[in-house]
């Protein structure tokens, strides 16, 4: 799971021991995101994410994998003939107005299989999340919804089920919707956190800057004698030019412009990419991305 998506939780926790609240109003006027609002993208962003695995039973699934073209979660660990001809898979049903678990063929269950692998690697990277949320005292556990959960894709899709697996009617999805899935609002705030500082900031964590007698806490020496940001003596050090681009070899200037943002999932980062001033590529072009372990807060200096 994204260790980015930790540092902002280990941020809200620190924002919530610090001032004693677990109110989401108060703490999103704190400049963070409360976990009401993390535990609704993540409902979200799940069941978004396990539809691009496709149907339950999949006939193209089971052509991909006769021809060699597809295959299961380390396929090369498994004692069977690797033809999947008799074997069946458990698939979700619905039965009498809920879930229950059927069979299919094995060979045209691929996508849920692949899918089963995805959610399981889903739970261990949110109990890493838990672990962080644990620490701080806090009691409140982030949960993965139901794999049936916000289905646009396959035979779940035309249900309404609830993140706990039950089948509801469309007057309880109506009116749940708003505790499960991202609100506008949510997406209002989220947005509203979002915005480039182009003012130098602090070294990223893991960067060891060098320092010299005669430049600030800001500067670096650079091997050639100059002063440089620390951001550009690594590219220095990466492009061997001394914290300067290398040139096109028809000597066109390279700008390698540094934005220090908070993206979507609300890190800090420098994005540095290349660039040239005209059609000519520079000779060597680099993305640099450089994640801040500090979390996201409007108010943070």
């Amino acid at each position: 799971m994204n260790p980015v998506v930790g540092r902002v939780i280990h941020r809200t926790c620190e924002i919530m021991a610090l001032h004693k609240t677990d109110d989401p109003a108060r703490l999103r006027a704190l400049g963070v995101i409360d976990l009401p609002t993390i535990q609704r993208y993540l409902n979200f962003h799940f069941s978004v994410t396990i539809d691009l695995f496709g149907a339950d039973v999949s006939s193209n699934a089971a052509t991909f994998y006769s021809s060699g073209l597809k295959g299961r979660y380390g396929e090369t660990t498994f004692s069977d003939d690797h033809l999947l001809r008799d074997a069946l898979y458990p698939v979700l049903q619905v039965a009498d107005g809920h879930l229950e678990i059927g069979e299919a063929p094995a060979l045209n269950a691929l996508n849920e299989k692949l899918r089963d692998d995805y959610i399981k690697d889903s739970v261990a990277g949110v109990g890493r999340w838990n672990r962080i949320i644990r620490k701080s005292g806090i009691p409140f556990e982030l949960t993965v919804p139901h794999k049936a959960f916000n289905r646009k894709i396959g035979p779940l899709a035309g249900l309404k089920i609830a993140t706990d697996g039950r089948v509801v009617s469309e007057a309880e999805w109506t009116a749940k919707q708003r505790e499960w899935l991202a609100t506008d609002e949510d997406r209002a705030f989220v947005a509203s956190l979002m915005g480039r500082v182009a003012a130098p900031v602090r070294t990223p964590i893991g960067y060891r800057r060098r320092r010299s007698p005669s430049t600030s806490s800001r500067t670096t020496s650079s091997s050639c004698g100059s002063t440089e940001h620390p951001l550009a003596v690594q590219l220095g050090a990466i492009f061997n030019t001394c914290g300067r681009p290398r040139a096109t070899r028809t000597n066109r200037r390279v700008d390698w412009p540094g934005t220090y943002q908070i993206g979507d999932d609300q890190a800090r980062s420098w994005m540095v990419a290349g660039t040239s001033g005209g059609k000519v590529s520079p000779r060597l072009t680099e993305t640099i991305v450089l994640h801040r372990g500090v979390g996201i807060s409007s108010n943070r200096k």
